[in-house]
């Protein structure tokens, strides 16, 4: 009875050392994996970082160089080699390139609401500190580009660099559809909620304000001690 007890935990034995050494082996494989994970997002947290530090630039200087380098950028595209394409963009070819993308293409001058997505989140993967509510901000982010492009569209139609290919064809719909007035009132009040809702402004106070602006200020009579003499000395001379 010993020895086949003994030919049991043997064969049962072998087995739990397998088990343990597929256990360990398969932490490692964890542990590395999550180090390469922590790496990649390191990467490309650093890499948001400076694309939005690059984006601010080129829309910044889409402001003063977009209408000169429009027809460069339309007529040629892009261009990475190409030395005999000169645009006037602060960060070259590629900053004219990128700016045209987003400004010109997409959202006009509202695009700069990008950059704080893109360095924020590049801030939580390579820092590993979470400043703002990814999920909010992105929820903000939208609306505006939304709003804001389309309300530049509508009040600077003759500029369509300011709201975007997104802004100009949202406002000539409006427009086609409850005509230049009405497409005026919607988005007016489309804004005016998109503030209150963005900044938690109070209608009541705002309310407040524009009554007291129109109300007359009440004239008050300031009675000082001089007043009040002469008018005791006028009393005692009537008397007399």
């Amino acid at each position: 009875m010993t020895k086949n007890q003994n030919k049991i935990k043997d064969q049962f034995s072998v087995p739990n050392k397998k088990r343990k050494s597929q256990k360990s082996t398969g932490s490692k494989g964890k542990r590395s994996g999550g180090k390469d994970f922590s790496k990649l997002r390191k990467g490309f947290g650093l890499t948001f970082i400076l694309f939005a530090v690059f984006l601010f630039i080129a829309l910044i200087s889409y402001l003063f160089t977009g209408n000169s380098d429009y027809d460069i950028v339309a007529a040629n595209g892009f261009h990475l080699f190409d030395n005999d394409i000169n645009v006037k963009n602060w960060l070259g070819r590629v900053g004219a390139w990128v700016a045209q993308i987003f400004a010109y293409n997409g959202f006009g001058i509202a695009s700069l609401l990008i950059v704080p997505w893109f360095l924020f989140i590049g801030i939580k993967w390579f820092f590993n500190l979470n400043i703002v509510s990814i999920k909010k901000m992105s929820k903000q982010i939208f609306f505006g580009l939304i709003f804001i492009s389309l309300s530049l569209a509508y009040f600077f139609h003759n500029h369509p660099e300011l709201g975007g290919a997104f802004g100009f064809y949202m406002s000539n719909w409006f427009i086609g559809l409850i005509g230049k007035l009405g497409a005026g009132i919607f988005i007016g009040f489309a804004l005016f909620g998109y503030l209150i809702y963005q900044f938690n402004i109070d209608p009541g106070k705002i309310v407040d304000k524009v009554v007291g602006w129109f109300k007359r200020p009440e004239k008050e009579i300031d009675l000082n001690e001089d007043s009040i003499y002469i008018k005791d000395d006028f009393e005692q001379t009537e008397i007399d």
